[in-house]
């Protein structure tokens, strides 16, 4: 399924307008290397940029130039000031290449002095030589151990390039992820959505007993979540706050970086219209005139049966990015739960990025995963097997992962003889190899729960509900192959769920988060009937209840970044035109034996009445011989011994009892087209 972004991309870029600095603005004192510099020790690993002012320390910009290579980033955190005047930028280069990278821009403005005067705008030109030496230090005294400072702090950088098109909330119609390989760009101030003013954000409130900071370092979030809810990542970029016990209810965080300058009006159009795509009867009211900054309104929507309310404030900041923060629930639980939405909005500040993921690719899948997480795949299964399961776990903390499981059942029928119920060994072997197993289920729920008490035993379901818009696109999808097997009295059904729960391992409680999609596909053949097929797909993460919350995000990432590489995917279709092809096949040459078969019954047919006439009118009696399945006579010196009392030919049992030759006796019996091709018979002519 193509991963669309449908909110924002969750950056921390500010989009300030270009200004002409006056002479008192700050410079740039030195660079090492030095503008124009050549000869370059490509085993340099940090490049540094040394100011004649004391400047802020989180914020900088540092801008692509155009036909040029940028300096390769290195390690998870690469840019950092060290002290209020030194920026160090760890680095990889390459021997005999020319780089270069601009501090700050008319448009892109993030280096400025402590007083908020942005740098005059400098571009820095190196070529690298061919190598040899040890690597530098920078030439300013920056130590060589991978300690920040007390006064740096590493942060996250992302690519200075022309942005897609994007609709009314600044929503890319391609979004970029925010976890793709390093390049550079521009850091803007922390921004406090609740102050629509643009305030610096206040110290940070004493939680409620029992509450957590979780502190989204990817994302750049921190909120207080209370017990009993679970932070989520929907969509890919919303942030959600839901509790356990009550589906469909969160508060909700929704950052936008906007293409240009918007009014909060504008910013809440574009959120209401992107809600009513899962939501066509979404009505919203304004809940008091519009400022400059901020707009509030009041929402009203069902999703199945249940109606739902909410409210929502659309804000644009002093930096130009937009927040639109609100909670939505089920209108019989909104007055309950309204008090702890409004804490837990309340708690809310935007601190910037300051982590990125890493891509990880094997043969068959690709993910983006925290720098040293370990990866495990079921890709050794071979390609019959069509789906791959995996698993990322953090070696730091036991027991947090997020995963991919694809339990997947035949019904006993689909391998099992209807005539002496035996088990076809061959059938059996093909079937494990593409990763089904035998049993025999009476409904869907009995499927999931028999797959969850295997991959995740002791689970206690804490919250479930049904996700009706993805099962609504999964038979829209699929609508013709649903049509034509309801035709062939057969059908195909699909169930997707979410499920919250804990469970204890090793006495640890765990805090897990599944979505559940169960395909079920029924076929009505023949003699054996009704036969079915279960593919059951377990997506989800689980992590210690006490660093859940924290946790939560980031595993929502890792397992919203799975897709398959290309070339399993080319390697799949292959092996499923080469398996169509072996069928069309078999149903060719079944076709062939069945027309020889009814070739046979027909002049066997025939054979038949002229030996039954013989009987009746000639008295020259015949039998089946079913060692041979040719028709014969009975010799003409022994049909007296057949015959009973009133001179009618008798069954073989009674002429057993006359002690009839019994080679005779077993031959005799009432001939008829099935008997002569018999089911045994017409398993001699197939290969």
């Amino acid at each position: 399924m193509n991963r669309r972004a449908v909110a924002v991309v969750w950056i921390a870029c500010g989009l300030v307008s270009a200004k002409v600095l006056a002479a008192s603005a700050p410079r740039v004192a030195v660079t090492v290397p030095p503008d124009g510099a050549t000869d370059v020790e490509p085993a340099t690993d940090r490049l540094v940029i040394r100011f004649d002012a004391e400047m802020r320390t989180d914020t900088y910009s540092l801008v692509p130039v155009e036909g040029v290579d940028l300096p390769e980033p290195a390690g998870d955190e690469p840019f950092a000031f060290t002290d209020a005047k030194t920026f160090v930028m760890r680095v990889k280069l390459a021997p005999d290449k020319a780089y270069a990278f601009g501090i700050n821009s008319a448009r892109r403005q993030g280096f400025k002095s402590a007083s908020g005067e942005p740098v005059a705008p400098v571009v820095v030109r190196f070529r690298t030589g061919r190598g040899g030496s040890k690597p530098t230090q920078g030439g300013l005294g920056i130590a060589d151990d991978d300690k920040e400072s007390e006064q740096g702090r590493w942060v996250k950088i992302e690519k200075d390039e022309p942005r897609p098109k994007k609709d009314g909330l600044g929503i890319p119609d391609d979004a970029a992820d925010e976890s793709a390989a390093p390049t550079i760009s521009q850091r803007e101030e922390p921004v406090p959505p609740s102050d629509a003013r643009g305030k610096s954000p206040s110290a940070p409130q004493k939680l409620p007993e029992g509450w957590v900071l979780m502190d989204d370092k990817f994302s750049g979030s921190q909120v207080a979540v209370p017990p009993g809810w679970t932070p989520r990542i929907r969509n890919s970029a919303a942030l959600c706050i839901e509790p356990d016990e009550v589906p469909r209810a969160a508060a909700f965080f929704v950052p936008s970086l906007l293409s240009q300058q918007a009014q909060p009006d504008e910013l809440a159009d574009g959120f209401d219209e992107m809600l009513r795509r899962g939501m066509p009867d979404l009505s919203t009211q304004v809940k008091r005139n519009p400022s400059a900054d901020s707009v509030e309104r009041d929402l009203a929507a069902s999703v199945g049966q249940v109606a739902l309310v909410g409210s929502y404030r659309a804000v644009i900041s002093r930096s130009g990015m937009g927040f639109v923060m609100g909670y939505l629930c089920p209108a019989d639980r909104v007055d309950r739960l309204r008090p702890t939405f409004h804490e837990i909005l309340a708690s809310y500040r935007f601190t910037g990025p300051k982590m990125r993921l890493k891509p990880f690719k094997s043969a068959a899948i690709e993910l983006r995963i925290p720098s040293g997480w370990q990866v495990q795949t079921s890709e050794a299964n071979g390609t019959a097997n069509h789906d791959i399961d995996w698993a990322v776990s953090c070696p730091r903390i036991p027991g947090a992962r997020a995963f991919t499981f694809t339990p997947k059942f035949i019904s006993s029928n689909w391998v099992t003889s209807p005539m002496n119920g035996a088990v076809d060994q061959t059938g059996l072997a093909i079937w494990r190899n593409k990763g089904y197993q035998v049993a025999d289920f009476a409904s869907a729920e009995q499927v999931m729960q028999t797959a969850l008490g295997t991959l995740l035993p002791g689970l206690q379901v804490t919250r479930q509900q049904s996700l009706d818009a993805l099962r609504n696109m999964f038979m829209q999808l699929h609508a013709q192959t649903i049509q034509r097997l309801r035709t062939a009295n057969s059908g195909m059904d699909f169930v997707a769920i979410e499920l919250i729960g804990r469970r204890q391992v090793e006495g640890v409680e765990m805090r897990s988060v599944l979505t559940l999609s169960l395909t079920t596909t029924v076929t009505i053949a023949g003699m054996k009937g009704r036969m079915s097929i279960w593919v059951l797909q377990v997506r989800g993460c689980e992590a210690p209840a006490t660093q859940f919350p924290s946790l939560a995000p980031l595993l929502d990432r890792v397992t919203g970044s799975f897709t398959y590489t290309p070339w399993w995917t080319r390697e799949v279709q292959k092996a499923n035109a080469q398996e169509a092809e072996a069928n069309r096949k078999l149903w060719a040459y079944i076709n062939k034996v069945q027309g020889e078969i009814w070739d046979n019954r027909m002049r066997t047919r025939g054979a038949i009445n002229e030996m039954m006439y013989d009987t009746l009118i000639a008295g020259n009696y015949g039998y089946v011989n079913k060692e041979t399945g040719t028709i014969e006579k009975i010799p003409a010196e022994h049909i007296e011994g057949f015959k009973d009392e009133y001179g009618r030919v008798v069954s073989p049992e009674e002429t057993i009892e006359k002690k009839i030759d019994p080679r005779w006796a077993t031959r005799l019996r009432e001939a008829t087209v099935d008997d002569y091709m018999n089911f045994d018979r017409r398993l001699q002519v197939w290969p």
